[in-house]
């Protein structure tokens, strides 16, 4: 059984799904996650309640950063108002990789980590705005 490890993962930005660029320093990921609705279809003859699965929501992605004003896309991501795109790499021990991408946009930004003994965190918290391909 093979387990994929978290290191060695990317995450790369690209304002309109071409020419990805890889995000420096990623520190955690989670997601993107989908959902379907549950679209009831119980009959009055029907002794339990029954569902259908509905129309898929694309869902949403976090990831936070060692954040950086100075990097590139740590500043673009920042400053997005429209829509931008992401990539994930999940990259096997450097002998497979196997990458999605999604259209998503913004939900928050938001600083953390001001403390003595750390380094300053952006979160960030995208809705994807179309499928994961």
């Amino acid at each position: 059984m093979a387990v994929l490890s978290g290191e060695g993962v990317k995450l790369s930005y690209s304002a309109d799904g071409t020419g990805y660029v890889e995000i420096a320093q990623v520190v955690t990921m989670d997601g993107p996650n989908t959902n379907y609705a549950e679209v009831e279809t119980t009959a009055l003859d029907s002794t339990v309640r029954e569902y259908r699965a509905g129309l898929k929501e694309a869902g949403t992605f976090s990831f936070e950063i060692q954040y950086d004003p100075d990097n590139t896309q740590h500043a673009a991501i920042e400053a997005a108002d429209g829509g931008f795109f992401l990539e994930v790499d999940l990259n096997d021990d450097g002998t497979a990789s196997e990458k999605f991408s999604f259209p998503c946009i913004k939900t928050a930004f938001s600083f953390g980590g001001f403390e003595v003994d750390s380094n300053v965190i952006a979160s960030v918290d995208v809705r994807l705005t179309g499928d994961i391909s």
